[in-house]
C-alpha cells in the first residue's frame, strides 16, 4: 500500500519514455504523486511560461551532460533563476571526470542531491523526506513572521 506522505512538486527531466515511466513509478512508491514530466528544453520553457513551481527537479546526469543537451541545462538554469525550482536530484555516477553538473549545481540555491544507481525507493525516499521536512519548517517560519 502506498501512502501519500510527500506533498512535493517534482519535475522529471527524462528523454526516454520507458525510463520516465520508471522514475514516475519509483517516485509514486516513495509517496510522491505531484509529478510533471519533461522530455526536453521546450517542455521546461513551457513550464517557465506557465510559472509552475517545483520543489525537486529529477534528472539523469547523462541527460544534461552531453554536448547535445546544452538547451536542457540552460532551461534548468532558467527554471532556477526564476525561482521556480529549489533542488536538483541528479542521478548518475559522481566519479565522472567529464561531468558538467557542477555548473548547474551552482545555480541551485539550496543543494544538488547526488544519487548513484541502482535506484530504489529506499535510496531516494530519505532525500525526499529531508526535502519535505525543510519545506515544512520554512512554512512554519513564514507563519510565525
Amino acid at each position: 500500500m502506498v501512502v501519500q506522505v510527500l506533498d512535493l512538486r517534482v519535475l522529471i527531466l527524462e528523454r526516454h519514455p520507458f525510463q520516465l515511466i520508471g522514475f514516475e513509478k519509483l517516485l509514486n512508491e516513495c509517496g510522491c504523486f505531484k509529478l510533471t514530466p519533461a522530455i526536453d528544453a521546450c517542455d521546461i520553457e513551457l513550464l517557465i511560461e506557465e510559472r509552475r513551481q517545483f520543489d525537486v527537479v529529477v534528472c539523469q546526469e547523462a541527460s544534461i551532460n552531453d554536448e547535445f543537451r546544452q538547451k536542457e541545462r540552460d532551461a534548468l538554469e532558467a527554471l532556477v533563476s526564476t525561482g521556480q525550482a529549489s533542488k536538483l536530484m541528479l542521478i548518475g555516477d559522481s566519479s565522472s571526470k567529464k561531468s558538467q553538473w557542477h555548473g548547474l549545481g551552482r545555480s541551485f540555491p539550496k543543494e544538488v542531491i547526488r544519487v548513484t544507481p541502482p535506484l530504489t525507493h529506499d535510496r531516494i525516499r530519505p532525500y525526499l523526506l529531508l526535502r519535505l521536512l525543510n519545506y515544512a519548517s520554512s512554512l512554519a517560519l513564514h507563519k510565525i513572521a
